[in-house]
């Protein structure tokens, strides 16, 4: 019986020794792959997570228009803006006492810290880190703002898009416009139209501006998910304005397929008359798509000579539907005319559609 007694106790002292060894051994593995390690397995179970409920939201939520992603965020009728009783702290001219002494419960000095640091000689990746994801935690967007840039494989952490928008989608749920745009931008791109405009829908209502690229986003996403909708057509027309060929081109292509809404003929002429003007968006791609405006059926005859100048001094001729184009205008056109723009070189057909759209502008 006493041997057995001994036998288990010595059995129990040897699985806590065991134990404790293993436990010095695990903290002396304690370093930044190791933290990185733990990091990345507690961010793939939160973005499965994330991933399983906007599934389960998909599939609940399948009719057109879909509602706005962080319509939460909007402000409640009635309701007006917070008085702040503390005066701004301006946390970049805080000592780095002053700003340890703050840095367990506010936010914004635990994203200060977490700057100062990343401008360190040898910053730490894990104090940063650290910082930012603490801040999160207590609901600062920029903080979620900040790790999403992490992942963008510019910062030392290796390029992740599957947490890059996660912490995107995080820094959108605390209020960050500039996460929604750019999360509405990715899933444009990604021609997940339906969350595009979940992101993209309600910037305007929290009193935000687009930006070019959110905005060309909403307007085809929206076109994409219901060709026919009107608001989507005047988005498609702001972004157009703004300097979007591929919102212009959709309005083109729209208003060949069916009769325009809210956008005219004469409007579409005029965008096009600016666009002449800028270098940058000026390409075989725009001419083509004002020569598919120009003619159309009821714009053909009216501006014939500038549809058969952009064919034979602008574009090649064998072009797109140049060929079958030269037949239609060689019964519109005279000889005369038609030898006459043949001479003209590239800018004076340029001025050309300039002098003949004045009158539209």
């Amino acid at each position: 019986m006493k041997d057995g007694k001994k036998f288990l106790s010595a059995i129990i002292n040897r699985c806590y020794t065991v134990h404790c060894t293993n436990t010095c051994k695990i903290m002396a593995l304690r370093n930044s792959m190791w933290h990185t390690a733990l990091k990345k397995a507690s961010l793939i179970a939160s973005l499965l997570a994330s991933t399983s409920l906007c599934a389960q939201e998909l599939e609940a939520q399948r009719n057109y228009l879909p509602g706005f992603a962080c319509a939460k965020l909007l402000p409640k009728e009635g309701s007006g803006p917070e008085s702040a009783t503390d005066a701004p702290v301006n946390y970049t001219q805080l000592s780095l006492s002053s700003l340890r002494g703050r840095v367990y419960n506010e936010p914004l000095a635990m994203i200060e810290m977490a700057r100062r640091e990343a401008l360190a000689h040898n910053p730490d990746q894990d104090v940063i880190y650290g910082y930012l994801h603490k801040a999160q935690e207590k609901g600062s967007s920029t903080a979620a703002l900040e790790l999403s840039k992490l992942y963008s494989g510019v910062s030392g952490f290796p390029r992740d898009d599957g947490f890059r928008v996660y912490w995107l989608k995080k820094a959108a749920d605390l209020g960050s416009i500039v996460a929604c745009q750019e999360l509405g931008v990715h899933f444009h791109k990604k021609e997940n139209h339906y969350d595009a405009v979940r992101y993209l829908s309600g910037i305007k209502e929290l009193g935000a501006s687009h930006s070019d690229d959110s905005l060309e986003a909403l307007a085809l996403s929206m076109h994409k998910l219901d060709p026919n909708d009107v608001l989507a057509e005047q988005y498609l027309a702001e972004s157009a304005n703004a300097g979007s060929n591929a919102a212009l081109f959709a309005l083109v292509a729209k208003s060949k397929r069916s009769k325009l809404q809210v956008v005219t003929t004469r409007d579409l002429i005029k965008i096009f008359s600016e666009r002449l003007k800028r270098p940058d968006l000026f390409n075989s791609h725009t001419l083509t798509s004002l020569l598919d405006l120009l003619t159309a059926r009821e714009n053909l005859e009216k501006y014939a000579p500038i549809g058969f100048g952009i064919c034979v001094n602008l574009l090649h001729p064998t072009a797109a539907s140049c060929p079958n184009l030269m037949r239609e205008y060689s019964d519109l056109l005279t000889l005369e005319e038609m030898s006459s723009i043949k001479g003209m070189s590239a800018q004076q057909t340029i001025n050309l559609i300039h002098l003949r759209t004045k009158d539209e502008i």
